[in-house]
C-alpha cells in the first residue's frame, strides 16, 4: 500500500491546535513587540516637572512589564519560567536602548521592570483565590 505524500495535507493538519497556540502566545508577542517599538523611539517628555516626567515613565515602566509577566505566564504556564523572562527581557529591552541614539541604558529601569515581575509573582502566589476565574484562566494563573 502506497501513500500519497502531499505538500500540506489539509485534511490531517490540526488547526485548531494551531490556533489554541497562536491565541496562547500572541498577547506576550505584541506587548513585547510594542516595548520594542517604544524603546526604538526618542524618550516623550509628559511633563516639563522632571520629577513628574519621570514617575510617570517609571510607572509606564512597572505597569508593561506587568503585563509582560501576565502574559509570560501565560504563554508558559509558569510562574517561575514567566518571571525569569520579564527579567531577561527588561534586560534585553536596556541592552537594545543603549543602542538607540537619544536613549541610553538604565539600571534602575532594569531593577523596575524585574520588579514588576517580582510584584505579580508575589501577588499571584499570595491572592489567587480571591481573583476571579476569568483573570486565572485567562492569565492561566
Amino acid at each position: 500500500m502506497k501513500r500519497r505524500l502531499t505538500i500540506l495535507n489539509l485534511k490531517k493538519f490540526d488547526w485548531e491546535s494551531l490556533l489554541n497556540k497562536i491565541e496562547k502566545h500572541l498577547p506576550l508577542f505584541l506587548i513585547c513587540i510594542f516595548i520594542f517599538i517604544q524603546s526604538d523611539k526618542t524618550a516623550r517628555v509628559v511633563s516639563y516637572d522632571g520629577n513628574t516626567n519621570w514617575f510617570i515613565h517609571k510607572l509606564a515602566h512597572f505597569v508593561l512589564f506587568s503585563l509582560v509577566f501576565l502574559f509570560a505566564n501565560r504563554s508558559f504556564g509558569d510562574k517561575r519560567k514567566a518571571l525569569v523572562f520579564t527579567i531577561l527581557y527588561g534586560i534585553s529591552d536596556e541592552i537594545h536602548q543603549s543602542f538607540v541614539p537619544t536613549r541610553t541604558a538604565s539600571l534602575t529601569d532594569v531593577l523596575i521592570d524585574s520588579s514588576a515581575g517580582v510584584s505579580m509573582y508575589i501577588l499571584i502566589s499570595k491572592y489567587k483565590k480571591y481573583l476571579p476565574i476569568s483573570i486565572i484562566k485567562f492569565f492561566n494563573i
